[in-house]
């Protein structure tokens, strides 16, 4: 099968590679797409440590032939093309993998025998680690090399250490089970009883994949990810970029726990492999906060119609995503039968690489966990390489680039590995999501018919810590709102300079007055608890008087960015349904909306009218205190509601956890704060809480928040000590 040339490339892109290759050459193959994405990561920073180098350790019991084992690899080499590949890319239009006609066996020897035990396995894990972190040169085959280690009383231990864009894990047990049988049959001709069967080739593989429909594929990706707002990652931006050998969690489940799973699977006429990425989904929910997630599966890649593709030695692997949303009144059985009919609808195009995956989808990175059912090295596989070789495998280390890796082997009771980046996630929060894994699990094997909404992810130890820790700073909310605590702060210091803007500047009984009689005009416009009134003001005073003025009122305040386009602060007005909007003269020219002009003369001659004594009103603290909308970059823009509630708990986490401190640090002077943020930006309050607290407030004008370097000399014309 496919015996032509597997590329077309021009004589000179031949030669490159022939230059390239520091052996001769027999063969130039395409990368598979996984092969692609480990390539890049081998080459984008060769000073590193390579997290692709995997290795595993094998004990022998009845000793090694040195020279026996140096005709089996080579036998091996000879009779598995794939791994006797290169790579390079140099000079070329995309990488290629070369193959050597002939390649060393890679073998080397060193003899502990003679030292004490303590100083031997000092030794050996010496030997193993510098190996394990010892780089490969993708250009230089063969990319796997041996290490026997004699051990004495007739002990070796034999080392593999290879790259993994040579094969994956099907392809390791492979190359194991031909290097011992080999080894036992001598590696002569005839071969012995115990010499392997043929093995499958990987060139055929390669060359089935360059014949796939990609339209088809990427069409069927395309609309799978249809949708996807954004993508799913637990690690924050910036961190991991250096690469970094993983840390491990390990869970074993209950053998009763592990037989009620597969009955749940078997009963819903799902595999446990579904379960298993449901639960996972439910997990990362839980971290990321968003119920349409996305992460990575491993698929084995050998469904191609490839004569012994399951004898064949190769990259076989693929990453590919899986995006599961959660509906929060979906019982879980049913998601369960949804997940699985939506990956089987994808499973011929499970070759597809996922750099051609993302483009379709228009996000550069989809996720950044990764999940793998491990159905090799089992106890079962294990069993059988000491009962026919007399081998027993006593280590393996493998890695990858994301910050979480999951791998769930099936044995008879389950066995759960987390691998996570310690650059990247604290030990702390990656056993906390192991632990939430194996809880879900035990609450979809209680009772399927959950629904996912009401599925309790957080394990009881954990739960428990949490109550504890929110007990230990439990404080009863008092009836004043934000608003009234303003009005103490300015009953205590009336006199005290409390908003700056330009040349104009206030003091707490001035800005209170201000508050209170617009309030009062306010309210007689139908502000009230559970009504909107929206602020379209330029930055200055008049803007945070009005803002307490609806706080005074019991209404929620909408905040109108003026920098925004015309058409979304008609949407959000509409959206709203404000009962009022707070504009001057100027901004309500621009408004598709009826508008109470501050600036207007019969405005301002009704407000010199209006009572400065405070409206003592009382309602409800859950009540909403302000709406503010989203960017709209997901869609359309969505208003979110803030309590006032949640401004008073605000003020007194503040005071207890930053106010004070700062002051005391300070030496107990009164501090002066700087207000740059849009009053459009949750942020904002960080800086009006210091005015409630009794701070100098300074705020910014617009050109200067726009412009930090223009706000540096103001603010230290105005002496602030600190903005946001």
């Amino acid at each position: 099968m496919a015996a032509g040339p597997l590329l077309t490339l021009t004589d000179d892109e031949v030669a490159t590679v022939r230059r390239a290759s520091p052996v001769p050459v027999a063969d130039i193959w395409p990368l598979s797409p996984l092969q692609e994405g480990l390539y890049f990561h081998a080459s984008y920073d060769s000073g590193g440590i390579d997290v692709y180098t995997a290795q595993a350790s094998f004990d022998f019991v009845r000793g090694v032939d040195a020279g026996r084992l140096r005709a089996a690899c080579a036998a091996l080499l000879d009779r598995n093309p794939a791994v006797r590949a290169g790579f390079t890319s140099d000079g070329l239009r995309a990488p290629v993998q070369f193959i050597g006609a002939t390649v060393d066996v890679p073998l080397s020897e060193v003899d502990l025998s003679a030292l004490a035990p303590q100083e031997r396995d000092a030794r050996l894990d010496d030997l193993l680690a510098r190996d394990r972190t010892r780089r490969f040169d993708p250009s230089h085959p063969p990319l796997f090399r041996l290490l026997l280690v004699r051990l004495g009383g007739g002990r070796d231990r034999l080392v593999l250490t290879h790259h993994v864009l040579l094969w994956d894990g099907w392809s390791a047990s492979l190359f194991l089970e031909q290097l011992l049988s080999l080894y036992g049959s001598a590696a002569t001709a005839p071969p012995g009883p115990d010499a392997p069967p043929p093995a499958g080739s990987y060139r055929d593989y390669l060359a089935w994949l360059a014949a796939q429909d990609a339209g088809r594929a990427a069409a069927a990706w395309r609309d799978a990810l249809a949708g996807l707002a954004e993508p799913t990652l637990v690690g924050p931006a910036g961190r991991g970029e250096r690469p970094t050998l993983p840390r491990r969690h390990r869970a074993e489940l209950a053998g009763e726990l592990s037989d009620r799973l597969r009955a749940v699977a078997r009963d819903r006429g799902v595999t446990l492999n579904t379960l298993l990425n449901a639960a996972w989904a439910i997990v990362l929910s839980t971290v990321s906060g968003r119920d349409d997630v996305v992460f990575g599966a491993t698929v084995a890649g050998r469904t191609a119609p490839i004569p012994d593709i399951e004898r064949a030695i190769g990259l076989f692997l693929n990453t590919v995503p899986v995006r599961v949303t959660l509906y929060p009144r979906e019982p879980v059985a049913d998601l369960l039968g949804r997940l699985q009919a939506e990956r089987t609808a994808l499973m011929p195009y499970e070759h597809v690489g996922l750099g051609a995956i993302q483009r379709e989808t228009g996000h550069p990175q989809l996720f950044d966990t990764l999940f793998a059912l491990q159905n090799v090295g089992g106890e079962q596989e294990l069993a059988a390489l000491r009962e026919r070789h007399g081998v027993e495998q006593v280590g393996s280390v493998d890695a990858t680039h994301f910050p979480l890796t999951l791998v769930v082997t099936p044995s008879e009771a389950l066995r759960v590995m987390l691998a996570y980046r310690p650059d990247v996630l604290a030990d702390t929060v990656a056993a906390g999501v192991l632990d939430r894994f194996t809880t879900v699990l035990a609450r979809i094997a209680d009772d399927d018919r959950t629904p996912v909404g009401r599925l309790d992810a957080v394990p009881a130890a954990e739960r428990e810590r949490l109550a504890a820790g929110w007990d230990a700073t439990r404080h009863d909310l008092p009836d004043e709102t934000i608003a009234d605590l303003l009005g103490d702060q300015a009953a205590r210091t009336p006199d005290e300079v409390a908003l700056v803007f330009g040349r104009e500047r206030v003091t707490y009984a001035e800005l209170d007055a201000r508050i209170n009689r617009l309030a009062r005009l306010l309210a007689a416009r139908g502000a009230a608890p559970e009504k909107v009134v929206a602020l379209a003001l330029p930055r200055s005073i008049d803007m945070v008087a009005a803002l307490f003025a609806v706080l005074r009122t019991g209404a929620a305040y909408l905040p109108l960015e003026l920098d925004h386009p015309t058409e979304r602060l008609a949407l959000m007005l509409a959206d709203a349904r404000p009962v009022c909007v707070v504009a001057t003269a100027a901004v309500a020219a621009t408004l598709p909306a009826d508008c109470l002009e501050l600036d207007a003369p019969a405005t301002v001659a009704e407000l010199s009218t209006q009572d400065s004594a405070p409206l003592r009103l009382r309602f409800d603290q859950r009540h909403p205190a302000y709406v503010i909308y989203t960017s709209g970059s997901t869609g359309r823009p969505k208003g979110v509601v803030t309590p006032y509630r949640g401004l008073t708990n605000m003020q007194l986490n503040h005071r207890e956890a930053i106010f004070a401190p700062t002051v005391a640090a300070a030496g107990g002077r009164r501090l002066r704060i700087a207000h740059t943020v849009s009053f459009a930006f949750d942020m904002s309050w960080e800086e009006l809480l210091w005015l409630v607290e009794g701070t100098r407030c300074t705020s910014a004008t617009r050109t200067c928040a726009a412009t930090p370097r223009r706000w540096s000399p103001t603010a230290r014309g105005t002496g602030s000590t600190s903005s946001t």
